[in-house]
């Protein structure tokens, strides 16, 4: 299973346009600076599950002809509903993972879409399907409107939700610089009120060359939210941005010293031609914001072109940073080991088949440990009973408020 996980973490670092910006990283020098360097891999530590979350809940999902899910999966949970992205289509489940229906439909017909990206908030769920608009449906399945203005570009690199309004990102690279150009790099927009409240200016000369091969790396945009607020990180800005009704702030700067991303590169073709510009540089895949700490998801791209994931862990209020290996350990159940980079949500689609494959995961993990495995039994006999063609296995933490 964690052979599958780190191919999907390697796609995940893979590109397909370039950003290409000034020269300018642009910094406050009077923020909290955090130093992040490459750590020695043989003194990575374990991060234990324990530490963030205290309960882990196990849902199979209904496996039925109109919702067969495999391949990468985007999840996210509401309080009555699970809701599942895959590639262009979004699927309902209710909390016990019963089935209920696929929210729009897929296509390129009148009424239809191909789905980008997805958020939920308290009772509707808003649908990126690129041409510059957000869908909005209810929890029933309905389409309320359609959110289209100026404030949203042709594409979107990262979206969440906070105080019911929604934070995006506009795509700022590849073949949509030239629409990018006319738009604000980060929108707080309120779809009650039908207006933006907070907007972050594009500070980058930002064009396009023609017949230049421009690449994305991921990581390039990133957000993140917890509770009232979201945050947002941009690869060539060594600021991250804390978000909310009271304004897009500036909360510290993450100082990657000579292992950050140089904007030198922009202009650099893909394949190995990129690969060089990679060595010794180190990019974050993912970011999770907690009470008091932020977990990145980070690689470190060696000289021989080697991707190295570990887990950087931020302390918010004392600045100190941890290093750990690149999975969570779940020490809570014996259970599934959680990559870094998908914690945000707190859920975890584990496919069946990949379980019934590895023995790790059944009582030959803890053979001495009589009193683990009758306390687990549960979570055994769940996954000797589903079959190997089923549909996922959610697995969701319930976070602590210490971490």
């Amino acid at each position: 299973m964690k052979q599958c996980i780190y191919m999907i973490f390697g796609a995940l670092l893979l590109f397909s346009c370039i950003t290409p910006v000034s020269k300018e990283n642009v910094q406050n020098k009077s923020l909290p600076s955090i130093k992040i360097t490459y750590p020695d891999r043989d003194k990575l530590e374990d991060l234990f599950l324990s530490e963030i979350a205290d309960s882990i809940r196990y849902i199979p999902l209904e496996t039925r002809s109109k919702c067969l899910l495999t391949g990468v999966l985007t999840a996210a949970v509401s309080d009555k509903y699970f809701f599942i992205k895959q590639r262009y289509k979004l699927f309902q489940f209710s909390k016990e993972g019963k089935f209920i229906r696929q929210v729009g439909n897929e296509g390129r017909g009148p009424g239809e879409f191909l789905l980008r990206k997805f958020i939920i908030n308290k009772s509707s769920i808003f649908l990126f399907p690129r041409k510059a608009r957000f869908l909005e449906y209810d929890f029933n399945g309905n389409h309320i409107r359609t959110i289209k203005n100026n404030l949203i570009s042709s594409d979107i690199e990262d979206m969440t939700s906070t105080n019911d309004c929604i934070v995006f990102c506009n795509a700022v690279r590849g073949d949509f610089i030239a629409d990018a150009q006319k738009k604000d790099e980060l929108v707080l927009y309120d779809p009650l009120q039908g207006k933006d409240i907070r907007k972050l200016k594009i500070n980058y000369g930002i064009q396009k060359k023609k017949g230049t091969g421009h690449q994305k790396i991921t990581g390039m945009q990133l957000l993140a939210r917890n509770k009232e607020s979201a945050y947002y990180k941009y690869i060539f800005n060594d600021t991250l941005y804390q978000v909310n009704k009271d304004g897009i702030v500036p909360k510290f700067i993450l100082d990657f010293g000579k292992h950050q991303y140089s904007i030198d590169n922009a202009y650099t073709r893909g394949g190995k031609n990129l690969n060089k510009k990679l060595r010794d540089v180190i990019t974050i895949a993912s970011m999770t914001a907690f009470n008091n700490h932020f977990i990145l998801s980070c690689t470190y791209h060696d000289d021989n072109d080697k991707l190295h994931p570990f887990i950087c862990t931020l302390n918010i209020n004392s600045l100190e940073v941890r290093y750990c290996k690149p999975f969570i350990i779940n020490d809570i159940d014996g259970g599934p080991d959680v990559p870094g980079f998908m914690m945000e949500n707190g859920i975890f689609p584990i496919e069946a088949g990949s379980l019934k494959n590895d023995s790790r995961y059944y009582h030959k993990r803890f053979p001495k440990e009589e009193d683990y495995y009758k306390k687990n039994f549960k979570f055994y006999t769940l996954f000797d009973t589903i079959s190997e063609n089923a549909n996922p296995i959610i697995q969701r933490l319930f976070y602590n408020d210490t971490f």
